[in-house]
């Protein structure tokens, strides 16, 4: 993917960190080991708010679209999507702890999405972003 425009090497950014993103949710380990290093935060809500920060608030504000993505990505995304939608509705605004968290329908279902989605993008792997 050399001479990329600008706004390819945003989407490969992003497309990147929505890996990074489905690879802790799919990792109870991982999710420990965050709420760990980063005590003051409820990870259960950090798995449901993050999600929007890679999603676009506005009709067409991301374009998942090759080269970048997959036709096979972009079905995961939306697959991911519904599911996560399912379970933000069916979660409490005031999150439990992570140890509460963890085991719960909810978890459960957001874990075995992300898992699914992860192991789309992982055909292709992470890119380089310059």
């Amino acid at each position: 993917m050399a001479d990329r425009s600008p706004r390819e090497v945003v989407d490969t950014r992003i497309r990147n960190q929505i890996m990074e993103y489905l690879q802790l949710v799919s990792s109870a380990a991982q999710q420990k080991d965050y709420q760990r290093r980063v005590s003051d935060v409820n990870v259960p809500t950090e798995l449901i708010c993050s999600w929007e920060d890679w999603m676009p608030v506005e009709e067409g504000a991301q374009d998942f679209a090759p080269p970048v993505y997959s036709a096979e990505e972009w079905e995961a995304i939306e697959k991911y999507g519904r599911t996560w939608d399912v379970v933000a509705a069916a979660t409490p605004e005031e999150m439990p702890s992570l140890e509460e968290f963890i085991g719960t329908l909810e978890w459960g279902r957001l874990k075995q999405a992300a898992e699914d989605a992860l192991s789309v993008f992982q055909r292709r792997g992470v890119f380089e972003e310059t």
